[in-house]
């Protein structure tokens, strides 16, 4: 080395130095430097074992950086697990509600249909459609995690009328249940835009359902749209 280019290293009485870098296969990835007071202090020997000594400890980083990247994996893993848990804890508990009501509703038409007054029967059968189509609502949601988790969720775009996708999904909720009042507020014109009506109709189901699932009985939701 050119000492006069270190002169903090001189000053401290070091004139000699041999680095060999930290190699992670065929990547060098930083280097190990020894310095020693006397000039051309180093053998062969040293000189062999450190480059030695180089190779070693860059696979020792790289076994570490290894260790705490498979330790991400894990923890990861582990925080799937549980959301995924957590999903099907919650969906068993959606689908019990509805199936409760088919299967009270379809033993009450069996045991009791020439007993009961036709709109009590239509009353019965209305409420089996609803679950229904509520059971398949639920099930199509299940598929559409397994196809995001899949990398297969797809989408169809079209020209959709943002006004009158609000009114119908208010329309919809609104025919679902009698507990909560629900309006719609559209601020006319809205734009005609760009997107998939399905995911767009479902997207707005599930809010307006959150919404009218956690308000008390007997009061207002009102769906603003601008």
């Amino acid at each position: 080395p050119k000492y006069d280019e270190e002169p903090e290293l001189l000053r401290l009485g070091l004139r000699s130095r041999v680095m060999t870098p930290l190699l992670a296969g065929v990547e060098a990835i930083g280097t190990l430097s020894l310095m020693r007071r006397e000039p051309r202090a180093f053998t062969s020997d040293e000189v062999d074992l450190l480059s030695l000594l180089g190779r070693m400890v860059g696979s020792a980083i790289q076994n570490i950086r290894a260790f705490a990247a498979e330790h991400r994996t894990v923890e990861e893993l582990r925080r799937l697990s549980a959301l995924r848990a957590d999903f099907v804890s919650m969906v068993s508990h959606e689908l019990r509600s509805p199936m409760a009501s088919l299967i009270g509703s379809a033993q009450t038409l069996e045991a009791r249909w020439r007993q009961l007054e036709p709109d009590q029967r239509d009353s019965f059968l209305a409420l089996i459609a609803h679950e229904t189509r509520r059971l398949s609502a639920l099930v199509d949601d299940v598929l559409d995690t397994s196809r995001i988790e899949a990398g297969t969720f797809s989408y169809s775009f079209d020209d959709v009328d943002l006004a009158q996708l609000v009114r119908d999904s208010v329309a919809i909720a609104e025919r679902s249940q009698d507990d909560v009042r629900i309006s719609a507020r559209v601020g006319d014109p809205l734009p005609t835009i760009r997107a998939d009506r399905d995911r767009l109709r479902q997207v707005l189901a599930n809010v307006i359902d959150n919404a009218l699932k956690y308000s008390p009985a007997g009061s207002e939701v009102q769906v603003d749209a601008y």
